[in-house]
C-alpha cells in the first residue's frame, strides 16, 4: 500500500510505492517495506540537525528549507527561488544576488554597511571608503580649557579636520585641536592644514563684515570702494605708488595720469584724440579767469593768462584756436588761415553736417587726393561699374569669369560658356563692396559699362563676344550667340589672330 506525503499547507508532495524511495527533495522519503530504511532515516534526521551544512546550497529544497552555508558562516531560509539570508547581513565584496528591501549588506572591501531600497544599495554608513581615513561630518562633543562642554560638527578629510561647525560664543578647546586655536561661532576654516596650505571658501558670499588682506589684517568691507558704480565721497587721497601704472580711466584706460622720472604726465593713448580741459563759465565771466596754469612748485601761486594779450602768455604755453583766429590772421568767421602747405593731424571737418564747400564754382581745387572717397559724384572718369567677389585664384585684368570654383568666380576656362559673370576691372567708375579684400583675393568684376577685355583672335567693331576659354573672349556670329553666353559688344577692331586686349562695352545677362 503506497505513503500519500503531504506538505504543510495540504499541498501532495509525493505518492510513495511500497518498497521504493523518493528523492524529489533534500530528504529521501522512504516507501513500506523498503529495505535498509533506516540509513536514510538517520540521515534525514543528521540534515535537519545541521540544517544542511555545506558549502553548497541543497537540491531541490522546499520552501521554508535551512540551509547554514559553510562558505559565510550564515543561516539561510529558502524562499521559493532563492536562500536568503536569516537573520544577518550579507557580506563581500560584491553585493548579494536577488536582494530583497530591507536585506542587509556589508562590504567587506569598503568596510560599510548597506540596506537594499528594492532598485539599489543605500549606503549606512561610515561614509568614508576603508583605507581612505575618516572623512565626513562628524559630531562630537569636547569641553573648553574652562571645564564647559560644547557639541560642535568636525567636517573632516582623510583624518584631517578641515573646518569646525559651532553655536557658541569663542572658546579655546582642550585639548588643543590642530588647526583651530579657538573655536567661533559659525563655520570656521582650519588656520592651516598640515601640508601648510591655507584653506580657502571657494564661491559666492552673499555677505562678508571683513576681509583679510595679505599681511594677515582684518579690514571692514565698508572701507572699500566699489569699481562697478560711482563713488559719491571717499574719504582721503588716492595715492598709487606704481608711477608706471599711475591712474587710468576710460573704456581701455585712454586717460592716464602717471609720474616718470619725477615728471607728472596727463595722456591720452587713444590715436588721434585730443586732451580737453574745460571749465563751466558763469554768467559773462571770462575763461581765463577759470583756467589757469600753477607755475610755482609750492602749489600755492598761480599765474593766469589773458588769452586775449599775447604778452601774457609764454613762448612754450599752449594756445587755443581762438588766440589763433584773432592774433594770427583769421578773419572774423573764426576761419584757421595758413600761407602755403599746412600739416593736419587730426579729423578736417566743418561746423554742422553739409555746412561748408570746399571751394567754390569759380575757384575749383585742381586735384584732390584721397584714399577713399564717400559722398555723391555727378561724374566719373572711369566707365564701368564693378564689385569685388573672392576668386579661388589670382586673376590679371581683362580676365573673362564666371561664378563657381571654390570661391565666389573662378576663370572662365570653356568656350561659349553661359555662366560668365563679368570681367576683372582695371579701374571701376563705381566699385561695390570695396572692403572685401583686395585685387589678389576679391578683385573688381566690371558687371557694366566700358572696360578693356583680353580676347583672342580677330574682333570687328561692333562683334559680340563669347568666352574662348583660359579667361579669354573671342568675337562670334549671330549663330552662336545665345541669351546667356554673350559677354558683350567690341568697341574697336583687331586684326591679329593672338591674344591680346580691346575695349568692349560689357553687360551681363
Amino acid at each position: 500500500m503506497s505513503y500519500t506525503i503531504n506538505k504543510t499547507n495540504g499541498s501532495i508532495f509525493a505518492v510513495v510505492q511500497d518498497g521504493t524511495i523518493n528523492t524529489d527533495s533534500s530528504q529521501i522519503v522512504v516507501g513500506k517495506n523498503y529495505a535498509g530504511y533506516g540509513e536514510f532515516l538517520g540521515e534525514n534526521f543528521i540534515r535537519l540537525l545541521e540544517n544542511a551544512a555545506d558549502k553548497n546550497e541543497p537540491d531541490a529544497p522546499l520552501t521554508g528549507q535551512l540551509w547554514f552555508d559553510t562558505n559565510v558562516q550564515t543561516l539561510k531560509v529558502f524562499n521559493g527561488s532563492n536562500f536568503k539570508n536569516l537573520g544577518a547581513a550579507g557580506t563581500g565584496i560584491e553585493s548579494p544576488l536577488n536582494p530583497v528591501i530591507g536585506d542587509l549588506w556589508y562590504d567587506t572591501g569598503k568596510e560599510q554597511l548597506n540596506v537594499y531600497t528594492g532598485t539599489d544599495w543605500l549606503l549606512i554608513g561610515p561614509s568614508y571608503e576603508a583605507g581612505f581615513g575618516e572623512s565626513g561630518s562628524i559630531v562630537k562633543s569636547i569641553v573648553d580649557t574652562s571645564g564647559n562642554q560644547h557639541i560642535i560638527v568636525e567636517l573632516l578629510v582623510n583624518d584631517v579636520i578641515v573646518a569646525i561647525t559651532s553655536k557658541d560664543a569663542e572658546y579655546e578647546p582642550d585639548p588643543a585641536i590642530t588647526g583651530f586655536p579657538t573655536i567661533k561661532p559659525g563655520i570656521q576654516l582650519a588656520e592651516f592644514l598640515p601640508n601648510g596650505i591655507k584653506p580657502i571658501f571657494e564661491g559666492t558670499a552673499r555677505e562678508a563684515l571683513n576681509l583679510v588682506d595679505a599681511n594677515g589684517l582684518s579690514i571692514p568691507t565698508s572701507s572699500f570702494v566699489r569699481n562697478d558704480t560711482n563713488v559719491e565721497e571717499m574719504l582721503g587721497s588716492l595715492w598709487v605708488k606704481n608711477s608706471e601704472g599711475g591712474i587710468r580711466t576710460g573704456a581701455t584706460g585712454e586717460l592716464q595720469l602717471k609720474v616718470s622720472n619725477g615728471e607728472a604726465h596727463i595722456s591720452n593713448s587713444a590715436d588721434a584724440k585730443a586732451i580737453v580741459i574745460s571749465a563751466k563759465k558763469l554768467g559773462n565771466t571770462n575763461i581765463s579767469d577759470i583756467i589757469s596754469i600753477n607755475t610755482d612748485g609750492d602749489g600755492m601761486a598761480r599765474a593766469l593768462y589773458d588769452l586775449t594779450n599775447p604778452s601774457t602768455i609764454p613762448d612754450d604755453t599752449l594756445i587755443t584756436k581762438a588766440y589763433v583766429d584773432t592774433y594770427g590772421g583769421g578773419d572774423v568767421n573764426g576761419l584757421l588761415a595758413a600761407d602755403g602747405s599746412i600739416l593736419i593731424t587730426g579729423i578736417l571737418k566743418p561746423e554742422f553736417d553739409g555746412s561748408t564747400d570746399l571751394g567754390t564754382p569759380s575757384a575749383q581745387f585742381n586735384t584732390v587726393y584721397a584714399t577713399t572717397f564717400q559722398g555723391t559724384s555727378t561724374q566719373a572718369k572711369y566707365a564701368d561699374l564693378a564689385e569685388r567677389f573672392e576668386t579661388d585664384k589670382s586673376m590679371i585684368a581683362g580676365t573673362v569669369v564666371e561664378l563657381g570654383g571654390d570661391k565666389e568666380i573662378t576663370m572662365a576656362t570653356e568656350q561659349f560658356s553661359d555662366n560668365v559673370f563679368g570681367v576683372i576691372s582695371t579701374q571701376a567708375a563705381y566699385l561695390m563692396n570695396s572692403d572685401a579684400g583686395d585685387d589678389t583675393t576679391h578683385p573688381a568684376v566690371a558687371m557694366h559699362g566700358r572696360v578693356p577685355v583680353r580676347v583672342i583672335g580677330k574682333v570687328k567693331k561692333g562683334e559680340r563676344l563669347v568666352s574662348a576659354g583660359n579667361g579669354l573672349a573671342q568675337s562670334v556670329t549671330s549663330d552662336d550667340i545665345t541669351a546667356f553666353n554673350v559677354i558683350g559688344r567690341s568697341l574697336e577692331n583687331k586684326d591679329t589672330n593672338g591674344e591680346g586686349v580691346i575695349e568692349a562695352f560689357v553687360r551681363i545677362n
